[in-house]
């Protein structure tokens, strides 16, 4: 098997694509060999062992650098921050390099690479970077949401103890005190239904942030150039309390490489995604693409698109293979 220990450099492409992954290992190697066949790039992958098994000589074999196993992510911690700086620092160590794209494994391509590649070689930027709305943008919240958008990361949140398993407050109370929290700048409650567990969140006075910097928001599939790499690298080296802030704010992946990126205006940021997502109203995440969204897929001018789930619905990837030249569904033999 192919690890970082015992690899040599041999890579000169440009583009690293890396896949954080934590499930559905067959649809994992589906876009691992999709992804080999459709570029010469290095394609890295960091699994998740704890949320899945994974035959790693079969990926191995088609061509992935598999990095080893680390801390589990937890949803909305800083797990998945540690995870992606823990990458980005082997690709820095191991790879001749000018981009990085970040992937999950629900990600899956729908135009040539040699489409995105060129893309971003044509492209005049550091870092490709989508931007959510603030907490009072008035097309996202009716009213100003103290502890919503970028506000969210001002907050410092811990756990409210159980006992004996149980959560020392119903739902239904911290339902409550989600709204109370909402509406006032102090302190803030949140209640997380696929961990059932709550917490409380201290406002800090200005915490990392001194003007005119301020905390950003967005995707975490975004893509970042050499250039961006080791300036998020060196910044946290030389700022242990900003990754201390972090660790105590609610999904922070969303909001520490771009609060990084954006406050630096030396930094040349595309705010863009590659990405074809569709979020329902008021969902906490994308909803899963079936055959019958292929239409807008292709007319969208997206590269990747997520998320899939081969489980529900494997024809439209059976199709999104068709349309780029790529093998048909999954080779068993290797």
């Amino acid at each position: 098997m192919e690890t970082v220990a015992s690899r040599a450099p041999q890579h000169n492409s440009t583009v690293v694509y890396l896949i954080t992954s934590y499930g559905k290992t067959h649809q994992l190697e589906r876009l691992v060999r999709t992804l080999r066949f459709l570029t010469d790039g290095p394609v890295w992958l960091r699994h998740d062992y704890s949320k899945a098994s994974l035959h790693t000589e079969r990926m191995a074999d088609m061509g992935a650098v598999i990095l080893p196993p680390t801390t589990p992510v937890t949803w909305g911690d800083f797990s998945f921050v540690d995870v992606l700086l823990e990458s980005l620092r082997a690709i820095e160590a191991r790879e001749d390099y000018s981009w990085i794209v970040i992937l999950s494994g629900q990600d899956y391509p729908i135009r040539p690479l040699a489409d995105l590649e060129r893309h971003l070689h044509e492209l005049d930027a550091d870092a490709l970077l989508e931007q959510t709305a603030d907490a009072h943008d008035p097309m996202r919240y009716s009213r100003r949401r103290y502890d919503r958008g970028t506000d969210l990361y001002r907050y410092r949140y811990y756990s409210i103890p159980t006992i004996r398993g149980r959560p020392l407050l119903s739902r239904r109370t911290i339902r409550r005190l989600e709204r109370i929290g909402a509406a006032q700048p102090v302190v803030s409650f949140r209640f997380i239904g696929r961990q059932d567990r709550s917490m409380v969140g201290l406002r800090w006075p200005m915490g990392p942030f001194r003007r005119p910097k301020r905390p950003y928001q967005g995707s975490n599939w975004f893509v970042l150039s050499r250039h961006g790499v080791r300036t998020v690298l060196d910044f946290v080296a030389s700022h242990p309390a900003y990754s201390r802030h972090y660790r105590r704010t609610f999904v922070p992946s969303e909001s520490f490489f771009h609060s990084i990126l954006l406050n630096d205006s030396d930094l040349r940021i595309a705010p863009d995604n590659l990405h074809f997502e569709d979020w329902p109203l008021h969902s906490s995440g994308p909803r899963t693409l079936t055959v019958q969204d292929l239409p807008d897929l292709l007319k969208s001018g997206r590269y990747l698109a997520r998320k899939f789930d081969a489980d529900v619905d494997s024809l439209i990837l059976d199709h999104l293979d068709r349309h780029l030249g790529a093998p048909v569904g999954i080779d068993r033999s290797l």
